[in-house]
């Protein structure tokens, strides 16, 4: 049997002394830099490496970033040339302007803002911004004359909500008929009569337009059914009524990818369409006066409006 070789304790006491020495000044070490030291071994990339933040935290911090720096600007001062089509929402309802005229659309998903960067980015807004309107905009995906929104109301219920009488407008917008495709021409004529009555009751002196059916992939004739339904029944309630029909128009614009609501530069088409009509109709004038004239909504954005 081989017998154990015993190890001095003297030189045990000493081993440790060492490691307890090292260790001191390792913490020593740590103490006085601030920063820990890497071996000489270790790649500078290897260091660079373990310092990175991780990709989620990148973006969280350069969308930290972006917030600081854009929520400055949200309400720019009127005229400023760093005006974004974002902020048309502060802009239009900036005090400083009530005095300016005001446009009130109402209507369904393309007044909503269905398919636009964000829903102040949307064609009332847009051309509001560019007339230097103020704006009212209330819009339900699903709202037609006489179908109602889902988990909401008809477009005649957007317009009691809205109570016209407190702020009479000068131009009342009516955007819809897509959603009353089908819908009996008795019921759609009832339909558009009542709200047009509702708004000359709340602001008789508002002038009035009817953007009617946007067909999308819809049946042709169930769309041309209801928009001539629509605009008959529009003009007997008023006959001052001006009708914008992008299928009478044949209006071709970007949309997304239902072909039916249009994209951000879609937003900025049908806004210079829009106006365009008002003004060739005299309800609104453009830069110099003139009637007719194109209405350039991507000017008065910075960056053509994301067109």
């Amino acid at each position: 049997m081989m017998r154990r070789r015993r190890v001095p304790a003297g030189a045990v006491f000493a081993a440790v002394a060492v490691v307890a020495a090292a260790t001191l000044a390792a913490q020593l070490l740590v103490t006085s830099t601030g920063r820990r030291r890497l071996p000489a071994t270790v790649p500078a990339g290897a260091a660079a490496g373990r310092l990175a933040l991780s990709p989620r935290h990148t973006r969280q911090a350069a969308a930290a970033s972006t917030e600081r720096a854009t929520s400055a600007d949200r309400r720019p001062a009127l005229g400023s040339p760093g005006l974004r089509c974002f902020d048309t929402l502060g802009t239009v309802r900036d005090p400083r302007w009530r005095h300016r005229p005001q446009l009130v659309v109402v209507g369904a998903s393309v007044t909503a803002g269905t398919g636009a960067a964000h829903r102040r980015e949307a064609w009332p807004y847009l051309l509001a911004l560019h007339l230097g309107w103020r704006a009212r905009v209330e819009g339900i995906p699903g709202a037609g004359y006489v179908r109602p929104a889902r988990g909401g109301g008809t477009i005649g219920a957007e317009v009691a909500s809205l109570h016209l009488a407190r702020q009479p407008p000068q131009l009342v917008v009516l955007q819809g008929g897509h959603n009353d495709l089908g819908v009996a021409p008795a019921f759609e004529t009832a339909g558009v009569e009542g709200v047009i009555a509702a708004v000359h009751r709340q602001a008789p002196q508002a002038r009035i337009a009817v953007l009617t059916v946007f067909r999308g992939t819809a049946s042709p004739a169930a769309a041309d059914r209801t928009d001539r339904t629509i605009i008959a029944a529009a003009r007997r309630a008023d006959p001052a009524v001006v009708v914008v029909s992008p299928l009478q128009l044949h209006w071709h614009y970007p949309t997304i990818a239902d072909h039916l609501h249009p994209d951000q530069a879609g937003e900025v088409w049908l806004a210079s369409h829009v106006g365009r009509r008002l003004a060739e109709a005299g309800v609104v004038h453009v830069a110099g006066g003139s009637r007719g004239a194109d209405v350039d909504v991507s000017a008065s954005c910075a960056g053509g409006g994301n067109a």
